[in-house]
């Protein structure tokens, strides 16, 4: 996942603050009217001050990109927490959320160290992604509002106000070991598109793949989150087959939508990362520890071909020399480009974070 960097600026510039304060002890808190006793979480304090230690919101213009679509976060909490009061080194978490329902991600936790360096700046490591790890220096706090700048790679402004337990309090949302945490958004799938599935025919030790699909989604009911589609594979001469017609089964469920073939269960499929914007529908699938991409755009209305299996098979093969139904004894699998696919029912294994 390719991230602006601003964000990471931002946090550092939270923690920068944290550790400007105890790099200066009791002192600098009282030359500029902080009382550090009401550290009790920002904005949840017994004082007319805020402190750092606690939580924290703002847009910090986070995004990242899938498939040249690019995702903005519209707002982040951030937990700083020191070890010790006034301690010098501390951990926290930043919470991104993503409201735009065109995104497979609804929101992804970060979980952070903070240091104060020799010099009075300070450091923000992110376990899960090393790339936003930033280096911060200065911070102010006026009538609440934390402002900061970031530096060191990243040149950015950034605004934070306190947030209480009441506005948001579900920290901790990071894998233990990953230090990464992820939500994936269902999105709605339904009507008719074309591309290529990867399906390949094989006959005679030759094979041949499919010069294009067809595919269509039909919900159980409207805004079903399951239901049934077809998949038509055309196929160009000299392959002795026409056309394949297969009915299959789908359901969404954690943003992992699943295939199932009943007349080829080696064809069945589960997909992830699922984006459709302008007319195209992007999705990713793990093949051989790799991860693949298909990339579908929408077929018009006008086309209506459609119901071409045969319902007692699920499956119709039809060939150029003989346009009859057939029951078919050959193997039938995902093209070799794409990899072998994991089968109905496999959830995808999504290792660190995303991207």
């Amino acid at each position: 996942m390719k991230h602006h960097l601003t964000p990471l600026a931002l946090l550092a510039a939270i923690i920068s603050f944290t550790l400007l304060s105890c790099d200066r002890g009791h002192d600098y808190w009282y030359d500029r009217g902080y009382n550090p006793g009401g550290n009790t979480g920002g904005g949840s304090q017994d004082n007319d001050e805020p402190t750092l230690a606690g939580g924290w919101k703002g847009a910090l213009n986070l995004s990242y990109s899938r498939y040249d679509h690019t995702f903005i976060s519209n707002e982040q909490c951030i937990l700083v927490t020191p070890n010790t009061h006034n301690s010098q080194i501390g951990e926290g978490e930043m919470v991104c959320f993503y409201d735009d329902t065109a995104s497979p991600i609804a929101w992804e936790s970060l979980y952070f160290t903070w240091y104060t360096n020799t010099d009075g700046s300070v450091a923000i490591n992110f376990p899960c992604d090393p790339s936003l790890n930033s280096t911060l220096r200065g911070t102010t706090i006026k009538g609440g509002v934390m402002t900061g700048v970031s530096e060191g790679g990243i040149s950015t402004l950034f605004t934070l106000e306190p947030i209480s337990d009441d506005y948001f309090a579900d920290w901790g949302l990071y894998d233990s070991t990953t230090k990464y945490g992820v939500s994936y958004r269902n999105i709605p799938i339904s009507g008719q598109w074309t591309g290529s599935m990867g399906i390949y025919y094989e006959e005679g030790g030759e094979t041949w793949d499919a010069e294009h699909s067809n595919i269509r989604f039909i919900p159980s009911k409207e805004n079903e989150l399951r239901g049934k589609g077809e998949d038509q594979e055309f196929y160009t001469r000299p392959c002795p087959v026409k056309y394949e017609s297969f009915e299959f089964e789908w359901e969404e469920e954690d943003g992992i939508l699943y295939l199932n073939y009943p007349s080829a269960p080696e064809l069945s499929l589960a997909v992830y990362d699922i984006v459709i914007a302008e007319d195209q529908f992007y999705c990713s699938y793990n093949s051989n520890d790799e991860v693949r991409t298909l990339c579908l755009s929408r077929l018009p209305k006008s086309y209506t071909d459609w119901n071409l299996y045969d319902p007692d098979q699920h499956y119709t093969c039809v060939r150029w020399e003989t346009p009859t139904s057939e029951a078919r004894s050959r193997k039938i699998q995902r093209n070799q480009s794409h990899g072998t696919r994991r089968n109905l029912g496999t959830k995808p294994e999504r290792k660190g974070r995303v991207g």
